[in-house]
């Protein structure tokens, strides 16, 4: 959020889930230093015992990302 002066976005697109996993899709927005960031992400939460032991990420344009971020 500092990075992007609280333009970091993350919009829900849909939740699957099930006792183990949770699986989340989003669409991540923001701006910082006249860039624009558009990226569709997934995140994968591990769960055991109704606790997040574990989160994967994914995102479609690694290379947009960093550079956003860099």
């Amino acid at each position: 959020m500092e990075l992007t002066a609280g333009t970091f976005r993350a919009e829900l697109h849909d939740v699957v889930a099930d006792d183990r996993h949770a699986v989340g899709m989003h669409l991540a927005t923001g701006g910082r230093e006249g860039q624009r960031l558009e990226d569709r992400e997934v995140l994968v939460f591990h769960v055991r015992d109704g606790k997040v032991v574990e989160v994967w990420q994914y995102i479609a344009d690694q290379y947009t990302y960093d550079e956003f971020f860099s």
